[in-house]
């Protein structure tokens, strides 16, 4: 018998004031595009894909080393963007500002943690963000939005990675958390 897949997510939650902050000033400037609900809201370190339940033990195993050695640093929610660029977008971004390097530097250690698992992953640039909403076809940005692109909507310590399981509906991706590691201290 095959066991069962998972979608899995590697990820920084968010605190409740900043979803609130981005939920709020957000779905008004852009109705009729595909919100992402403020519950959603994460900034990923890893998406690992489609993997067995028995790949699970290695995937916790990575997290907690990666957090043994992490220390808590401060980001804040900043600015709106999108990919590929504004002028057509199809993914809508908060942005992340604060210590992004120690962002950069937790993402490295556990996408190393992750591939010595034996985990194959995406080789891209890591572009931290939260993606807030998506057209139905690739559009410019709204006008309206340029108010935005200097926007703060708050800050908090991160002090934990967590993991979870994405499982796809017609009514859009519900997340379950699996687990997390907090960080020493």
């Amino acid at each position: 018998m095959a066991s069962r897949t998972h979608r899995l997510f590697i990820a920084v939650p968010l605190p409740d004031h900043v979803r609130r902050a981005i939920g709020e000033e957000l779905p008004r400037q852009l109705p009729g595009w595909r919100w992402v609900a403020p519950e959603r809201y994460h900034v990923t370190l890893s998406f690992l894909g489609e993997l067995h339940g028995s790949d699970l033990e290695a995937v916790r195993e990575a997290m907690a080393e990666t957090a043994e050695r992490g220390a808590p640093f401060e980001l804040r929610a900043a600015s709106i963007g999108a990919f590929p660029r504004p002028s057509r977008a199809i993914t809508v971004w908060v942005g992340v500002a604060g210590d992004t390097e120690e962002l950069a530097a937790l993402q490295a250690d556990l996408v190393s943690e992750l591939s010595h698992a034996g985990f194959v992953l995406e080789a891209r640039e890591y572009q931290p963000h939260v993606t807030v909403a998506r057209p139905r076809r690739p559009q410019p940005l709204p006008e309206a939005l340029r108010h935005l692109f200097d926007a703060e909507f708050g800050s908090w310590t991160v002090d934990r990675i967590q993991l979870y399981e994405s499982r796809l509906s017609s009514a859009g991706p519900r997340y379950e958390l699996l687990d997390e590691a907090p960080f020493p201290g």
